[in-house]
């Protein structure tokens, strides 16, 4: 018997959600999509900037929050200045290992772009916070994550499909709802400590 790795589900369901708004001044009603993890190659946080140009050139009221960090830092802030991001998008540093729950529930998205993926313990634990998640369909991810049920996958390193998802899920706030109470209840299900 595989016996997965387990969260604690009851710390995601507690945590209070950082108010990424308040902290950067970003207006009420402007979506936050978010990234949590190192800023490494693997991890595809420029695929995640290059689809967030596409976004905002429908959405500019759309920010970016790139919570992490890592040897890419500077060469992924250029690629946002040089879309134009520069103001829209949030490289705001590691945060500590407990505050990651928080962190992620003041997304309205998260976003798990990666090359590869060990586990996907990051897309486990923005379900496991209700949060709407897109990730690409590496093997780990499709393992954890039900396609457009409880998230959506799209080809690794692809941009444009994952513009095309983004930009479906900020016009339909029923389907973000409907992904993120599905994810939490797989979540907790399926990896919650009291699973095992």
């Amino acid at each position: 018997k595989v016996l997965p790795n387990a969260i604690d589900t009851e710390a995601a369901r507690d945590a209070v959600a950082t108010n990424w708004r308040g902290q950067l001044g970003i207006d009420a009603e402007s979506p936050v999509i978010g990234y949590v993890g190192r800023l490494a190659h693997n991890k595809g946080v420029d695929v995640l900037l290059r689809a967030a140009a596409q976004v905002n050139q429908q959405h500019p009221e759309c920010h970016w929050l790139i919570v992490g960090d890592g040897a890419e830092k500077a060469q992924l802030q250029h690629i946002a200045e040089r879309a134009g991001l520069a103001r829209k998008v949030h490289f705001v540093g590691n945060v500590p290992r407990d505050a990651v729950y928080g962190a992620m529930k003041g997304f309205d998205i998260a976003v798990v772009p990666s090359r590869e993926e060990g586990f996907g313990l990051t897309a486990l634990e923005a379900m496991a916070c209700g949060v709407p998640l897109v990730a690409s369909g590496v093997d780990a991810l499709r393992e954890v994550v039900q396609d457009g049920e409880t998230g959506v996958l799209f080809t690794p390193g692809d941009a444009d499909a994952l513009t095309v998802i983004l930009m479906q899920l900020l016009a339909f706030q029923e389907q973000r709802q409907a992904l993120a109470v599905a994810a939490t209840r797989h979540a907790e299900a399926t990896y919650g400590r009291q699973a095992f």
